[in-house]
């Protein structure tokens, strides 16, 4: 009998011995998770503050919108000095019309010829396509047929006014060279601090 209550107590201290290892690899298991998750916390953290560093904001795309309108503004208003300086009667069909200015940012006329404008003060490089110029002819186009008893083909020029040749794609280069077309393009020297 004293051989059998040993022999139980050898076995439960084995028991106790596999217990205990087990709980042992049990907390390793916990605290490699734990290193994990912490570890897992850290990176998303920094991802998140590259995320929000790179992330445009909402306001910016709004800011730079604006921003754009106003510097397109100011480069209308410094075309119109332009050929107000050189005696043209000019109207402000962008400021008059606003967005119904039909594509024609400004007229001018001076001895019964008349200039119709389009302005794209545009820096980047090749923004400004053929058919955006293509639309602009078109829209001079209507004008003179809208108002036949002012103009006509032979008194009426169409100016694509703009800032700077970088921002004229290569296609609409080529467009502005074909002598069919009635469309030109004219550089501006403008600054926003003009």
């Amino acid at each position: 009998m004293l051989e059998k209550i040993k022999k139980i107590f050898t076995n439960k201290d084995k028991e106790l011995e596999l217990k205990e290892k087990e709980l042992k690899l049990k907390e390793k298991e916990l605290e490699l998770k734990e290193k994990e998750i912490i570890n897992t916390k850290e990176n998303k953290s920094e991802e998140t503050k590259q995320e929000e560093t790179t992330k445009p904001k909402k306001n910016n795309y709004y800011q730079r919108k604006m921003e754009n309108i106003k510097k397109g503004r100011e480069f209308e208003k410094f075309v119109l000095k332009y050929y107000k300086d050189k005696g043209y009667l000019v109207d402000d069909r962008a400021k008059r019309l606003k967005k119904k200015d039909n594509g024609i940012d400004i007229i001018v006329k001076k001895d019964d010829k008349y200039i119709l404008i389009q302005c794209k003060n545009y820096s980047t490089k090749g923004t400004i396509k053929q058919d955006l110029v293509r639309k602009f002819n078109g829209d001079c186009w209507d004008i003179i047929s809208n108002n036949e008893s002012k103009l006509n083909k032979d008194n009426t020029k169409f100016i694509f006014a703009i800032s700077n040749l970088e921002c004229l794609h290569t296609g609409a280069i080529e467009y502005f060279k074909d002598e069919r077309n009635k469309c030109r393009y004219k550089i501006f020297k403008f600054s926003s601090n003009s």
